[in-house]
């Protein structure tokens, strides 16, 4: 059985005059392969543990806030 995916973190990214932007983060799972659009041409996988090892300079300010407060792990 999958899972639905797991809503994480709403962060907001622009909150200006008549805009507000909002940025929603989820975990989940999927089987198969996944299917690009054609705005992309590859796609990536990394483990928990992968993440975890790499250098907090290779994410966004966003994504990084929730590494920081453990959001996501």
């Amino acid at each position: 059985m999958i899972e639905e995916p797991k809503l994480v973190a709403a962060q907001d990214i622009l909150r200006v005059k008549d805009r507000h932007v909002v940025r929603l983060t989820y975990i989940g799972a999927i089987e198969g392969t996944p299917v690009l659009d054609e705005d992309h041409d590859e796609y990536r996988w990394w483990t928990l543990e992968e993440i975890k090892k790499m250098s907090k300079e290779n994410f966004d300010s966003f994504f990084k806030e929730l590494l920081d407060k453990d959001v996501i792990f």
